[in-house]
């Protein structure tokens, strides 16, 4: 229950007195019963869902470099108010959460880098290829039927998520349509780590970008 007045006794003074609350809501004083505590636990327990998936979320999101990765892939209308990152906080919240509370996770195969408003065609035939040596590269095709919008500059945006240490690499570095793959020149991690790679193009003015591929799990080899 609360009660409502156009002036207070005390002034300006909003806040706790005593049992009751005093808050200002639309140029009127409004006073309001203290919250039982019975009712702020019911009110956390019910919250607590959501912030573990929020949590889970940005977890995940922020450790792939996400201010630079997203902004490349999700676009947004011009007069949006919502951040790239916003964006994909929003969609993977939605989306790529599993399991139950409190052991949520990310379903990989859910993961979007890129949200596309003018598409581009993504990579024709993507894969992975692995081997030993720690070897991986990533192979694409032309597309013998290309969109209009297809362009041999078109660069290719790759992520790699090692889920064993739980870590990203991005490769970003003008790697061209054309190029129809990339060897990774690094190790991606140990022996027996699981790695996760997604892939999409931008175009060579940033106007268009594809949808984001995702290209499965390998298992890394000395």
């Amino acid at each position: 229950m609360a009660v409502r007045i156009k002036e207070s006794a005390m002034g300006d003074f909003t806040g706790k007195v005593g049992n009751s609350v005093m808050v200002v809501w639309r140029d009127l004083f409004v006073i309001k019963a203290t919250p039982s505590s019975h009712r702020r636990t019911a009110s956390a327990k019910k919250k607590a869902p959501y912030k573990a998936k929020f949590k889970c979320v940005m977890d995940f999101l922020c450790g792939a470099d996400a201010d630079k990765v997203f902004n490349m892939g999700f676009q947004l209308p011009k007069k949006s108010r919502m951040t790239a990152l916003n964006a994909a906080t929003s969609y993977h919240l939605l989306n790529a959460i599993e399991g139950e509370f409190p052991d949520y996770e990310i379903n990989l195969a859910k993961v979007k880098f890129s949200q596309p408003r003018v598409i581009l065609e993504s990579g024709y035939k993507g894969m992975v290829e692995c081997g030993k040596d720690f070897y991986v590269a990533l192979r694409w095709e032309l597309n013998p039927f290309p969109d209009k919008s297809t362009q041999y500059d078109d660069k290719a945006i790759i992520i790699s998520y090692n889920k064993t240490m739980d870590n990203f690499e991005v490769q970003d570095d003008c790697i061209r349509r054309d190029a129809l793959g990339f060897n990774f020149s690094r190790n991606l991690g140990r022996a027996g780590d699981d790695i996760f790679t997604w892939l999409f193009f931008i175009s060579d003015d940033k106007k268009r970008v594809s949808e984001t591929q995702y290209l499965g799990q390998i298992t890394l080899m000395a």
